[in-house]
């Protein structure tokens, strides 16, 4: 399950950037689902550098903004736990997102949500680990 959603995103990624078309995503997907176990498939990126759409530069750029827009689904999450117990204010989580996306627009990279509430002084670090606790009680259920 988690391949599938990954694959969608990372198709949503690219034709949004320009990089992939919808035939191309199509003849991807195609190909990943003709693999026998969802262990043994390749990844869309894989299919589509195999392919001669991409290269690897182009597959790489689309991981990383796949990976942030994971961890920022994720983020949202951990805000709304934080919020709905008074650990910070939605503008405290809005301020902290817009960092989030600033910072990652500058140099390429994630920083978690709550590092960032604890950087910016909105939320202590007991708090982050508490909720990142219930984050995992509640994914396992």
């Amino acid at each position: 399950m988690q391949r599938a959603r990954g694959s969608h995103l990372f198709g949503k990624v690219a034709l949004q950037l320009g990089i992939l078309n919808r035939d191309q995503i199509k003849a991807c997907l195609d190909d990943q689902s003709a693999g026998k176990s969802s262990a043994s498939r390749k990844s869309l990126g894989d299919i589509a550098v195999e392919k001669g759409f991409i290269d690897r530069d182009q597959a790489g750029r689309i991981a990383i903004v796949q990976a942030f827009l994971e961890a920022r689904d994720e983020d949202r999450r951990f805000g709304e736990v934080a919020s709905g117990n008074a650990l910070i204010t939605r503008d405290q989580l809005n301020d902290a997102l817009s960092y989030q996306k600033r910072k990652f627009k500058e140099d390429g990279k994630v920083k978690r949500i709550g590092d960032i509430l604890v950087d910016l002084g909105y939320m202590s670090m007991d708090d982050r680990d508490a909720v990142l606790a219930a984050q995992r009680r509640i994914k396992s259920k």
